[in-house]
């Protein structure tokens, strides 16, 4: 806290690297879906396809009552459409999410290991990158197409993973410094 002029000043800053953020990422997902499974993305998504319908609903409803900009009206029925849809495809679009994030993750996965140069812990962290991205996309589809192993035990081995990977990767940020 710095003072100038008789007034203070607060400053706050957020530093956090890759590694933190996906390790707090990761131990968020591996709670998730140990604890709710497959039933959490759903719920998430009918309640953003909720808030997406009602946020149309109210800027339709505002263009029929003040006559506002046309741009108004057609993102409101957008919102509605695409509300609609989460909440009528919420399975489709669960696996979409799970794969384009499963995706992510294997890449990072693949960029550590490039990046490594031989360093046995990024190597390592490349290699839980790509495994826990791996088993996130089979989790996706086995969801999808509704696997019984995917919600019986195959999910307490993807939220240890997640919890795993979340914990190397808090501390392996440690062993950077």
């Amino acid at each position: 806290m710095a003072e100038k002029n008789g007034k203070s000043k607060v400053d706050f800053s957020l530093n956090m690297s890759v590694n933190v953020l996906f390790g707090i990422v990761l131990a968020v997902f591996g709670t998730f879906i140990m604890f709710y499974g497959n039933d959490i993305s759903r719920v998430a998504l009918i309640v953003v396809g909720i808030v997406a319908v009602c946020l149309g609903a109210v800027a339709v409803v505002g263009y029929l009552k003040n006559r506002g900009a046309v741009k108004n009206l057609v993102v409101g029925i957008l919102e509605i459409a695409a509300g609609l849809a989460l909440i009528l495809l919420t399975s489709f679009f669960g696996v979409i999410i799970f794969t384009v994030a499963a995706v992510i993750i294997a890449a990072y996965g693949v960029y550590v290991l490039v990046k490594a140069k031989g360093k046995a812990l990024q190597i390592l962290l490349g290699i839980i990158f790509m495994v826990v991205g791996i088993l996130i996309f089979l989790y996706a589809i086995g969801a999808y197409n509704g696997w019984g192993w995917i919600d019986t035990w195959f999910k307490y081995v993807l939220g240890s993973a997640a919890y795993c990977g979340a914990v190397f990767f808090l501390f392996f940020d440690i062993f950077k410094n």
